[in-house]
């Protein structure tokens, strides 16, 4: 079972109120120059579709986690045209929309490369949940 089932009201702490604090914390930094929201792909409203999603694709989800992410992005969205929009001192605020990113310290449960690292030192067999789906990874070295 996924951590947003056992705990959903931690995750939308997590994320939504998250989101609210940060923006408040931004909101009261006279220095605050933008700030970028990295939600996923996971805030839209799941259509099943064969092709990606896009940005005004319709925000939603049927679970914790899912739904949470799409209302971090309407937290942002609402904090943007309330507060920042149209100031002398507005910092830029955007969000982006990633999938399946493997970020640095990244071992958290249900990640696909930490998952294969984590099968692989304890010798076991890697177990790909979603064989017949493609994933598009872009890696850059900094």
């Amino acid at each position: 079972m996924l951590d947003s089932y056992r705990n959903p009201a931690e995750t939308y702490e997590i994320n939504v109120m998250g989101t609210v604090n940060l923006l408040e914390a931004v909101r009261q930094c006279p220095a605050a120059r933008a700030v970028v929201n990295v939600t996923t792909d996971k805030c839209y409203e799941n259509q099943e579709w064969v092709w990606g999603y896009r940005e005004n694709d319709r925000l939603g989800g049927a679970d914790p986690y899912s739904s949470s992410k799409a209302c971090s992005e309407l937290v942002t969205a609402a904090y943007r045209q309330s507060f920042f929009a149209g100031t002398a001192r507005r910092p830029a605020v955007a969000t982006a929309r990633a999938g399946n990113v493997i970020g640095g310290g990244d071992w958290a449960a249900d990640r696909l490369l930490a998952d294969c690292f984590r099968a692989l030192l304890a010798g076991e067999k890697i177990r790909l949940r979603n064989p017949g789906s493609t994933c598009w990874n872009h890696c850059t070295d900094t």
